[in-house]
């Protein structure tokens, strides 16, 4: 996979779409959802998936453009911008794409090291509590990521594989989880999916000082990265093909994804969970306080 990738041999599948998904598919589908819905109701969560899905829709349409405008050379996306828009607009919007993807590097590392205080507190033992461990452990994966990072292209492409197949089984997981609620030892607040449970939560119920915005900044970010495609340009056996198919293509399924995640969200549970998260009970247990609420 490796040596294909500096040939450019990959397809569209394997090329663009699978890291396209990888990139959207972050730690927000598990730790935040819940909250989307819980304060939006399932119909205004479908509207926060749909302004979202449509800005990532037209911008796609907008790199399509400029990719079979001519040949992708070196660069990736940066190259295809500044061809468009010329060096100076093209440095500053690579700029910011170069801040976006750090802070997208940033959110997913601190939502893994939630999930794994979560699973183990005992991860957070003789480091000052929480916010000690998370910043400890957030250093250990950032510098885990950092060395895939200094392998290159030959060792991000070999790990891709590896990864998406641990995206796509914790996906699967999740939808199991879904349907088979209410699990033993579950609170009661879980209904298990039912239909009188969407009814109730099919409206929104935002508490004090939550708005609409809110929710839309919380998942947003969930449609960051669609620009992994073009970025492996290089990469590619046919990128003028592939980058425009590819790229609308994991857009078009990844919100397929997310609306029908909040559909189930809002049919497992009642709100007060939903908004307050499963695991916040857990999180006070674990560091010595109450229940704390699921926030951006």
């Amino acid at each position: 996979m490796g040596g294909a990738a500096a040939d450019g041999t990959l397809g569209t599948i394997s090329g663009v779409v699978v890291p396209t998904c990888e990139n959207m598919w972050g730690v927000l589908i598990f730790l935040r959802f819940f909250y989307v819905v819980g304060h939006a109701g399932v119909w205004q969560s479908l509207v926060v998936v749909l302004v979202s899905f449509l800005s990532a829709f037209l911008t796609a349409l907008s790199l399509s453009a400029m990719s079979t405008n001519g040949p992708v050379q070196a660069g990736g996306s940066y190259y295809i911008i500044s061809r468009a828009l010329g060096h100076k607009l093209g440095g500053a919007v690579g700029c910011m794409y170069y801040v976006g993807l750090s802070l997208l590097a940033v959110l997913e590392i601190l939502g893994a090291v939630e999930v794994m205080l979560y699973v183990e507190p005992g991860l957070a033992a003789g480091m000052g509590g929480k916010e000690g461990a998370v910043r400890l452990w957030a250093i250990v994966l950032l510098g885990g990521t950092a060395s895939m990072v200094w392998g290159g292209m030959q060792l991000v492409s070999r790990m891709g594989l590896i990864f998406a197949a641990v995206v796509g089984l914790t996906l699967a997981s999740y939808y199991a989880g879904l349907i088979a609620a209410p699990l033993p030892g579950t609170s009661p607040m879980v209904t298990g999916l039912s239909a009188q449970t969407l009814r109730d939560n099919w409206g929104p119920g935002y508490s004090d000082g939550v708005t609409f915005s809110d929710v839309l900044s919380v998942f947003f970010p969930c449609f960051t990265g669609i620009l992994a495609g073009g970025d492996r340009a290089m990469a590619l056996k046919n990128p003028e093909h592939s980058i425009p198919y590819g790229t609308l293509i994991a857009i078009c399924l990844s919100a397929a994804l997310y609306a029908s995640y909040m559909i189930m969200w809002g049919a497992v549970a009642d709100r007060e969970y939903l908004k307050n998260g499963p695991s916040s009970a857990a999180y006070g247990a674990a560091y010595g306080g109450g229940g704390e609420t699921q926030t951006g």
